[in-house]
């Protein structure tokens, strides 16, 4: 028997949770079964919520670039919340016994006190590093200049020649390029002859 049509409503909740799961590395069989519905329809939907993401986004980069994009904005709602959630005023009831001739009365009194939290900052570190992420993923952030070092990185490297040598050797390099550009080559390697091409009459 074939499953009833969803409503707009419901195709749109299914979507979110759809995508929800996903992000979190679900498998299409384990988002079905949670969801109660087709292997099919899942995959139905997970191509649905690729073209999506296509579509909204206004740079180019591929679909791996942009579900990566889509799981640093998912966790970083989950660092919001959490940084929310830490913010919220923290209450205490605290009961009093009265005494009376060094016997407990019955009667008790109940004092509230508000707490104000000043929020976690880990969750504000976790923003920042989704933020960081998602600046390197889309590119803005400028090339990283690396200068050349020495195999294990510890010091500059040195070619042990001096400026005028590699002078020399860049306008001999310079020149072989112009000669292979200009000129046919006999023969193969270092034993090569330039020839000028010369046009047939």
């Amino acid at each position: 028997m074939a499953a009833p049509k969803r409503s707009n409503f419901e195709r749109e909740k299914d979507l979110h949770l759809t995508t929800q799961l996903y992000l979190k590395g679900k498998t299409q069989a384990e988002i079905a079964e949670e969801l109660n519905v087709s292997r099919e329809q899942i995959k139905y939907d997970l191509a649905i919520i690729q073209k999506r993401w296509r579509e909204d986004t206004t740079i180019n980069i591929d679909e791996s670039k942009q579900k990566e994009l889509s799981k640093i904005d998912n966790l970083e709602r989950t660092y919001w919340e959490a940084w929310d959630r830490t913010l919220e005023g923290k209450t205490k009831t605290r009961t009093e016994q009265s005494t009376n001739g060094g016997k407990e009365s019955k009667s008790a009194k109940a004092t509230i006190e508000k707490e104000t939290l000043l929020g976690n900052p880990a969750y504000l570190a976790g923003i920042q590093w989704c933020i960081s992420e998602r600046c390197k993923i889309i590119g803005l952030y400028a090339p990283t200049k690396l200068a050349p070092t020495t195999p294990d990185g510890d010091k500059p490297y040195d070619d042990g020649l001096s400026e005028e040598r590699r002078i020399s050797r860049l306008a001999a390099i310079l020149n072989a390029a112009r000669t292979r550009r200009d000129g046919l080559f006999v023969g193969d390697g270092p034993n090569a002859v330039a020839t000028t091409a010369r046009s047939t009459e």
